[in-house]
């Protein structure tokens, strides 16, 4: 157990540390270290979803980002698609996701 209560492995005791930033001493360079490293992990998700589809890349963003579910992004936004089309363009993002991550 941690000072914090959380055990060493367990993946909330993780949350907020960068990995590769932890070991910075200078807060304002930890603080560069982590913005660029989130930028690029956004870059990468915005990357992986317009690969997916130009045209809903969009709404495959919204959804994976806000956790919306078909049926909103339907009803409320009016995705341009069917359900089979939308969760078969779900499933290759996240399989491009990975490949660009790898």
């Amino acid at each position: 157990m941690d000072i914090d209560g959380y055990a060493a492995t367990s993946p909330i005791a993780h949350i907020g540390s960068v990995g590769f930033c932890s070991d910075i001493s200078d807060p304002t360079a930890r603080h560069a270290a982590t913005k660029d490293l989130y930028t690029r992990r956004i870059g990468l998700v915005k990357n992986a979803a317009l690969s997916t589809d130009p045209v809903l890349c969009e709404y495959i963003l919204k959804a994976v980002t806000e956790d919306l579910s078909f049926t909103y992004l339907k009803t409320k936004l009016g995705i341009p698609c069917g359900r089979s089309t939308y969760y078969k363009l779900y499933r290759k993002f996240f399989w491009l996701l990975n490949e660009i991550r790898d």
